[in-house]
């Protein structure tokens, strides 16, 4: 079973309606449940199933004007892994296995007003190589991947960082998408920058990792001032 329904409006917290908010977990998370107790029993049954889903680069960090969008993204993650203990921890042991597919932003049309500092590292997942990595991973039967496929292991990796560090590094980056109530932005989707200020604004990035890090190591080691 490979589950793909999906909506994103694209705007500020406090400019999505309450319908577009029920409506967007309706599809993007309840769904799931659905489709997964109609399907289950007979996997279960016949001993043999693999349940795919898509949950987004959305599920593993969050961007602004996707907040309740974000929130069923990582409803799926959650979802999925959950569900998986629920059957590793069955007696019966059912041959059942689950991926969860975390796709950068697919040419489909749902991503209206993208933008991107590197749009020749971070450009658009065309549909065909994003469905040939799905089939890819169901067949070498991950439990994760990625589109591309090193954003899973990037994020991990910051994951084990400060908080700031990765702040830094997606401001650096500067990619998302701009709000679907606001007009385009110039030159939105492309967002250039020349040689020098880069790599200004990526020595600037380091010094502040190494701040980050240390601030973080000096909170865990030092206990905190008594209350007056």
């Amino acid at each position: 079973m490979i589950n793909n329904a999906g909506i994103m409006p694209t705007h500020s917290l406090l400019q999505q309606t309450e319908n577009e908010i029920r409506k967007t977990f309706d599809i993007n998370v309840l769904a799931h449940f659905w489709f997964i107790q109609s399907l289950l029993p007979d996997m279960i049954k016949q001993n043999r199933g693999h349940i795919v889903v898509l949950s987004s680069i959305a599920g593993m960090i969050g961007f602004k004007y996707l907040v309740p969008y974000c929130g069923t993204k990582f409803a799926v993650r959650g979802i999925m892994e959950a569900l998986s203990e629920e059957l590793r921890a069955d007696p019966a042991k059912p041959n059942i296995k689950f991926t969860t597919i975390y796709p950068y932003m697919v040419d489909t049309g749902l991503c209206k007003r993208p933008y991107t500092r590197f749009p020749s590292l971070l450009k658009m997942v065309k549909p065909d190589d994003a469905a040939a990595a799905i089939i890819d991973a169901q067949r070498r039967g991950l439990i994760e991947a990625s589109i591309p496929k090193y954003l899973l292991y990037l994020n991990t990796w910051f994951r084990n960082l400060p908080l700031r560090v990765g702040q830094e590094f997606g401001d650096l980056l500067d990619t998302g998408l701009q709000s679907d109530l606001q007009s385009a932005a110039p030159n939105a989707g492309v967002k250039m920058y020349n040689l020098v200020i880069l790599i200004i604004d990526i020595v600037a990035m380091l010094v502040r990792w190494i701040f980050h890090t240390l601030e973080s190591f000096y909170r865990l080691v030092v206990p905190p001032a008594a209350d007056t």
